[in-house]
């Protein structure tokens, strides 16, 4: 832990990093790490999610595994969380917010696609339903 992974936005929500994980010369922008799976991993600080936020970050998986998540902001299943989990017991990509809000459920074809050892992005912008109190679009 110590070195610091930079937010490139005008947000500030830079990450200390935790583990061991490789910088690798050949990602998105010239600039990735390469995590392990085991106990990698960059932790930000809290963020607000209110009224709307944008998570967005390229990922590249060429190996199964249980319950990989890629994002996540506050534990699974609780209130202003978010997590994006890659399930392989479930053969799906899941993307849940809120707790237990699925807001996204990739399987079967276009699952399996993901584990092509390419690089794909995922953006998910959240704001608020200004018709219902405290629901979010997606």
């Amino acid at each position: 832990m110590g070195t610091v992974a930079y937010d490139s936005s005008e947000n500030f929500n830079h990450g200390l990093i935790y583990g061991t994980p490789l910088m690798q010369q050949t990602g998105a922008e010239n600039k990735a790490y390469y995590f392990d799976a085991v106990d990698d991993f960059v932790a930000v600080t809290d963020f607000d999610m209110e009224p709307d936020l944008t998570v967005s970050f390229w990922f590249k998986k060429s190996t199964t595994g249980n319950n990989e998540h890629i994002f996540s902001r506050g534990n699974d299943g609780d209130a202003n969380s978010i997590n994006v989990i890659f399930d392989d017991a479930t053969q799906s990509l899941r993307t849940y917010i809120n707790g237990s809000q699925t807001i996204l459920n990739i399987t079967g074809a276009l699952y399996t696609g993901l584990l092509d050892n390419q690089r794909h992005f995922y953006s998910l912008t959240i704001a608020d339903d200004e018709s219902v109190p405290g629901k979010k679009l997606c």
